[in-house]
């Protein structure tokens, strides 16, 4: 007998016997429970009194694989992970599996990202995955994923047997942007009055809580220039809060 897209099985039509029952496990997998109690050989063994329905044989497994990384804020636009850009927390992750690669969806797994930005499903058999993020972070746009931006926002991949898959990244770069200008201000009236010229080459510092957390993840610097303006351009997601100032 070959288990049905839930998973049972029946033999029908038995008489009085002795049986035993032997399973192939699912592949990149390890025994958690049968009916006879032995967790490690596959089997169960039972006697069928005539006439009577044995439906409580089942097969528990755990699989020992993984997949996972990080959800991170691609300040660059480059598509690599640098080492001082942080990781987005709290983002919702979606596992498909299809555990018989036919291409069905047989089970969705939820997990959301730390305080770096990193997921992990643990505990995967042999099957064809699907990484998704269905909320993306708050204005953003998508730089990279680990099958390619074609797929927006969903990473497709097949898991071998005790592989641990570690390279299911997510980047993002912001869609916005902070700025405007270092003046002098001749008359002291708090106002930009015509005229009144900017400083040029002072440094300018933004201070980046992409989380909410009171933690500055980032810092980004700048440098006035011509007439005292300065941009961080097209690189701020929407963030808690962020603080401007003089370096």
């Amino acid at each position: 007998r070959v288990t049905n897209q839930t998973g049972q099985y029946l033999f029908p039509n038995l008489p009085f016997a002795d049986y035993t029952i032997v399973v192939t496990p699912p592949g990149g997998t390890n025994q958690t429970f049968d009916a006879s109690g032995s967790q490690t050989d596959h089997t169960s063994a039972l006697t069928l009194p005539g006439g009577a329905n044995n439906l409580l044989q089942d097969f528990g497994y755990i699989g020992t694989g993984s997949i996972g990384d990080r959800v991170w804020y691609d300040q660059d636009n480059d598509g690599i992970q640098d080492a001082a850009e942080p990781g987005f927390t709290g983002i919702t992750v979606l596992l498909d599996i299809d555990f018989n690669q036919d291409g069905t969806v047989d089970h969705t797994l939820t997990t959301t990202t730390n305080l770096t930005g990193n997921y992990l499903f643990p505990n995967l058999p042999v099957g064809s995955y699907t990484v998704r993020i269905p909320t993306v972070p708050s204005g953003t746009a998508q730089t990279f994923d680990s099958d390619g931006t074609g797929t927006a926002n969903r990473s497709s991949l097949v898991l071998g047997s005790g592989q641990n898959n570690l390279l299911q990244d997510f980047g993002y770069r912001g869609t916005g942007s902070i700025g405007d200008r270092v003046w002098f201000d001749q008359d002291q009236d708090a106002s930009q009055t015509i005229g009144e010229p900017g400083f040029v080459g002072v440094p300018v510092a933004l201070d980046i809580d992409l989380n909410g957390d009171a933690v500055i993840d980032m810092t980004l610097s700048a440098v006035t220039g011509a007439n005292g303006a300065y941009l961080f351009s097209r690189t701020m997601p929407a963030a808690h809060w962020l603080m401007i100032r003089r370096r």
